[in-house]
């Protein structure tokens, strides 16, 4: 090799690896084929050079990146089939070609539009090989014949190998990053990931569930776009102390006014080098973890409630039954014009009454095992009628919105009666200077649901975790039985029952069963 051709040599080589440093340090594909372009010139004269991938699923070649032309519209007309002219011939046999003038080639022909390409008479592709399996395609071409000899075909094949080292690693991080946003998105935790300027790169589907923004609505903004919400606080405060946060919990309000509870940690990012990259937080919704914890303390309530009614029924009746034995016996033995009789009278009926009253109480605790079929919007509007001089009185209007299908229950039918009467009592006293009460019913989810509304005082906030307590009451004149048989009642019917309220705008009560089906 003379000293000229090994100095040019040494040049090519260096160019070709500080090509392939850019390469590396490319942020994408297009990027990388932009560095192999701007090598390519500096080896190879063309006019235009184009990238062809092999998509194995429509089983042909298509136009990735081109130089020279249109990258788009070369996409959008040129398409080969494996052994289809002279790209798909390149592809099949896994050989280069050369064509010295391709106007005048016999074998082949080259697929050619004057109007948006240069002319094409100089052509050579290469196939792009890795471990023996073609992924692309490789082709440069000139205007002029006679261009390309066996040196260039040479050089051409050392940048095929790169370009197609380049499709294999960016198919198999493109493979690896799919499996990873497959696994974010299907996790129900949700993740925000911040960068160094404070912009949202990362928002998955839980994040979206759980906060009410859309991706949308934050991807690419700024942190701010998050302000007055627990985790933006939590994220700032990393960013200032570039210290994590574990599991703190908090309670706010989603992008649709709903309450939820989540618990939020936080981690800072870095590289390699220890260079400060963002922050990301992960946090998941424990709402219903909550309701479930606070339903499983009211049923251990209820079950101590049943033990201690149960208890102090036995005591009163152990003296309750001679008193009452005796008061009947008395009744019978005295003349009714007897001075004692209207005392002996009172003793009887007031015990008697106690007795029932201790049924009653006991019967709290105890299921009813008088069932029946009936319709809940039937017992709605016996109901809504018995309370309609109620209302007016009060100057509330009521607005009745029942669906129109089956909503058939297999209950006790007084249970359900003193359920819906203790619910619009309550939403009637909620009411002092008038308002609406609205009742509804519909399907959900194959639940039958109820909901009660009114537009009254509201509860506070730090009272609602209390009302479905036995013997809690706000009310000067209540007992606090109200809510808790209204309780008691629906979850022994395998329901659930939920209740919302905001201070001074009124309480929404849902009440959600089973529908019976014949």
């Amino acid at each position: 090799m003379k000293n000229d051709q090994y100095d040019q040599y040494i040049v090519t080589l260096n160019q070709l690896s500080d090509t392939l440093k850019k390469v590396s340090r490319s942020k994408d594909l297009k990027e990388s084929f932009n560095r192999i372009f701007e090598f390519s010139k500096q080896l190879l004269n063309y006019t235009m050079m184009v990238i062809y991938m092999y998509d194995e699923k429509k089983e042909e070649l298509t136009v990735v990146a081109a130089q020279g032309t249109s990258t788009e519209k070369l996409k959008s007309r040129t398409k080969f089939k494996i052994g289809e002219g002279v790209v798909g011939w390149v592809a099949k046999e896994k050989k280069a070609i050369v064509l010295k003038d391709a106007t005048k080639a016999k074998d082949f022909r080259v697929r050619r539009y004057y109007k948006e390409d240069p002319l094409i008479k100089s052509f050579m592709a290469v196939p792009l090989i890795y471990e023996n399996k073609v992924l692309g395609i490789l082709s440069v071409s000139h205007n002029k014949p006679h261009v390309y000899r066996e040196k260039d075909v040479q050089m051409m094949s050392i940048i095929a190998s790169q370009v197609a080292a380049i499709i294999k690693i960016n198919k198999l991080l493109q493979d690896r990053t799919k499996i990873y946003k497959l696994i974010l998105h299907s996790i129900n935790t949700g993740v925000i990931l911040v960068d160094n300027r404070k912009k949202i790169t990362l928002f998955n589907n839980a994040a979206e569930k759980i906060t009410g923004f859309s991706t949308k609505q934050v991807i690419g903004k700024k942190l701010n776009c998050l302000k007055g919400t627990p985790y933006f606080e939590c994220i700032l405060k990393t960013f200032k102390t570039k210290q994590p946060i574990h599991e703190v919990e908090a309670t706010f309000y989603d992008a649709s006014k709903n309450e939820k509870s989540i618990v939020i940690s936080t981690t800072v990012v870095r590289d390699s080098e220890n260079n400060f990259l963002g922050v990301t937080a992960i946090f998941r919704d424990v709402s219903e973890y909550k309701k479930l914890q606070e339903e499983i303390s009211r049923t251990e309530k209820l079950a101590s409630l049943g033990r201690l009614t149960a208890g102090v029924a036995h005591e009163i009746r152990n003296p309750l039954l001679p008193i009452r034995t005796a008061a009947s016996y008395l009744l019978k033995k005295t003349d009714p014009d007897h001075e004692y009789y209207g005392l002996i009278k009172i003793i009887w009926e007031e015990s008697d009454r106690l007795n029932k009253f201790l049924d009653d109480f006991v019967s709290l605790a105890k299921p009813s095992n008088s069932k029946e079929i009936f319709e809940l919007n039937q017992l709605i509007l016996e109901i809504s009628d018995f309370i309609k001089l109620q209302l007016e009185s009060k100057d509330i209007k009521l607005e009745l919105d029942l669906c129109m299908e089956k909503t058939t229950l297999f209950a006790s039918v007084q249970e359900f009666r003193q359920v819906l009467i203790n619910l619009l009592l309550n939403a009637i006293d909620a009411m002092s200077d008038g308002g609406t009460l609205a009742i509804a019913t519909f399907i959900e989810n194959g639940y039958l649901v109820l909901k009660v509304k009114d537009t009254g005082c509201g509860i506070k906030k730090e009272n609602l975790k209390n009302v479905f307590d036995p013997f809690y009451t706000t009310k000067s004149n209540g007992t606090g039985l109200g809510l808790f048989i209204v309780h008691n009642i629906v979850t022994k019917n395998n329901g659930k029952i939920y209740l919302q309220s905001i201070e001074g705008k009124g309480t929404t009560v849902t009440v959600k069963l089973k529908r019976y089906f014949k």
